[in-house]
Parts: structure tokens; C-alpha cells; sequence
């Protein structure tokens, strides 16, 4: 429901609970906030962006990794949709994500033995 109403109103905010009464409730406030990326500060992020994907349409994407201060990695892939990162047929994409894992203070070594 959440991302239907990113969608709906083409701004990234919080959800919207449906009622001014509700969002009073929730947020203190009948306006629903924004959703401020500038304000991660601890946790690195990385993004995986599919360049055929109609969810995360790489356009916004780009648009949203200038506005994370602890981006740690970025990178498109060519052929992948929304569905490719967890069903698709070429999972060469995770050497980027064990990669970055490892970059990052975990080790994942029990799942290497299942990349190419």
C-alpha cells in the first residue's frame, strides 16, 4: 500500500495513515513527513539497481543515491528487473553483495561456495 501511495502522490514520503485524524495520531502532525535519506548516518548503503526494473525505475534511483551520505556502493546491471535480484537466472550479482558485506565487517564465507 505504501509504495501505491509513493506512486499516487510522486513524493517520497511516510505512509499515510488515511485520515487527517490518523496521521495526527501517528505523526503529530495531519502532514505526512517526508522521508529524509539525508538523516541515515550510521548505516552504509548499498544499492543494487536493475536497469529494466519498472519498481525502482533506475531514473529515480540515481536521483536517490546522491541524496544518501553513507552510499558505500552503487552499481546498474544490465537485464535485471525487480525480480531478477531474487529469482533471476543470473545471480552473478552477488559477488558484488558478498563483496560489499565483507567491506563492511561480516563475513558471509558458509555462502560463497554457492557463487560462481
Amino acid at each position: 500500500m505504501h509504495y501505491g501511495q509513493l506512486t499516487q502522490a510522486g513524493i517520497f514520503r511516510e505512509y499515510d495513515y488515511g485520515s487527517d485524524q490518523a496521521n495526527i495520531d501517528h505523526y503529530g502532525s495531519k502532514t505526512i513527513p517526508l522521508i529524509n535519506l539525508a538523516k541515515i548516518a550510521k548505516v552504509p548503503v548499498a544499492m543494487f539497481v536493475g536497469l529494466q526494473d519498472d519498481l525502482a525505475d533506475p531514473t529515480d534511483c540515481r536521483n536517490v543515491k546522491a541524496e544518501v551520505p553513507t552510499l558505500s556502493f552503487y552499481k546498474e546491471y544490465n537485464g535485471m528487473d525487480h525480480s531478477s535480484f531474487g529469482i533471476g537466472k543470473d545471480m552473478g550479482f552477488m559477488n558484488d553483495v558478498i563483496a560489499q558485506l565483507k567491506a563492511h565487517g561480516n563475513n558471509p564465507a558458509e555462502y560463497e561456495t554457492f557463487l560462481y
